[in-house]
């Protein structure tokens, strides 16, 4: 019975602090990947986005075999970083096929305090860093 847990929200609303305190605090088999570390590696290797997107594929489809060939009968599975289309989300579920899927929707009211935190961070790889980009995201 595998669980993936994909949580959705802006940067800096707490989706990695939930995966550090989910991984030191479970007691069975735990899978983590960031979509975000991710791309940022395959970005300053390629220096093209679609070159990146193509490793970031694979990359991914790397991690998903991982977990299939360990054949643990229970997995917790965090997609860290799954802020990108609902169609990517989708095609998580449908390449490890998992028997729990848990969606967890970080949302807040303070805009503003959630933009300090991400100024705050260098290069964040699929969020503006400047205040004025980042709003019009809203």
């Amino acid at each position: 019975m595998s669980t993936l847990i994909i949580p959705i929200g802006p940067p800096g609303s707490g989706k990695t602090t939930l995966k550090e305190m989910l991984s030191s605090n479970l007691r069975c088999k735990f899978y983590s990947s960031s979509r975000d570390d991710e791309y940022k590696k395959a970005i300053e290797i390629h220096k093209s986005k679609g070159k990146a997107r193509r490793a970031l594929f694979d990359t991914m489809k790397e991690f998903f075999n991982q977990i299939k060939t360990e054949n643990d009968p229970n997995p917790i599975i965090y997609m860290d970083s799954c802020n990108a289309k609902r169609e990517i989300r989708e095609k998580f579920i449908e390449d490890l096929q998992p028997t729990n899927v848990i969606f967890i929707n970080f949302r807040y009211s303070d805009v503003d305090f959630l933009l300090q935190r991400t100024l705050k961070r260098e290069n964040h790889p699929t969020f503006p860093t400047d205040e004025e980009k980042q709003r019009a995201t809203e």
